[in-house]
């Protein structure tokens, strides 16, 4: 498997290959590699990605060859979290941002409860990635236009009063816990099975939509 790789690529990026071709394989093996990483970080933590076991994994002959798209470990894990981030991003993006105030946090929220039980492995990657003990493999931050819209979406509740909500500690605590309590929900549905997580499933939007209730009243004790 990791000999055919090998010398298919090798063929296609010839000299006379069109620039486009050997730009396009190129991006496409380096997502290849990507997906392996995935997959071996999901397993075992990213602070025991081997790139060995890697280069076995992604179909190439020896840790080597990786070197042809990426500098290393530290590039690997990376560029892994950022795209991983990156695509977090996108489903946070398909909440419109014309809907209510309340509205745009409860859907942020769910928005986010899909992306996890939708990519599990994502998920777990991203979580593992950013809790590593090594810290130059410690994921990036979300995409900073979310984060902005995310803390304006605070702010806006606090100045309209549509939220009590005291200063940007208070913005970051209540957008913390709503992250916090979609992953717990993606995490412990899965504990469930046919009618069990139907009937979860069905009542998460309410969930949330009392969730961002609460923080009508006051709530800092």
């Amino acid at each position: 498997m990791s000999g055919n790789r090998e010398c298919s690529s090798g063929g296609s990026r010839g000299a006379d290959a069109p620039g486009g071709r050997r730009a396009a394989l190129r991006a496409r093996t380096r997502d290849e590699i990507l997906d392996a990483a995935a997959e071996l970080v999901t397993e075992r933590g990213v602070d025991e990605l081997n790139l060995n076991e890697l280069a076995v994994r992604a179909g190439f002959a020896s840790a080597a060859s990786l070197y042809r798209y990426f500098a290393g470990k530290r590039e690997i894990v990376s560029r892994l979290a950022a795209r991983d981030l990156e695509r977090l991003g996108e489903y946070l993006q398909r909440v419109p941002a014309d809907l209510p105030l309340e509205e745009q946090i409860v859907e942020i929220c769910l928005a986010y409860l899909d992306y996890a039980c939708e990519r599990p492995g994502t998920r777990a990657l991203l979580l593992t990635t950013a809790s590593s003990i090594a810290t130059e493999f410690r994921a990036a931050a979300l995409p900073a236009e979310i984060v902005g819209r995310m803390f304006r979406l605070g702010e806006a509740a606090r100045e309209t009063g549509a939220l009590n909500l005291r200063d940007k500690d208070d913005i970051f605590a209540v957008l913390h816990a709503g992250w916090a309590l979609a992953h717990g929900m993606a995490e412990y549905d899965r504990m469930y099975e046919g009618p069990e997580r139907d009937v979860l499933r069905e009542r998460h939007r309410a969930v949330f939509k009392a969730y961002v209730a609460g923080f009508k009243s006051d709530w800092t004790g």
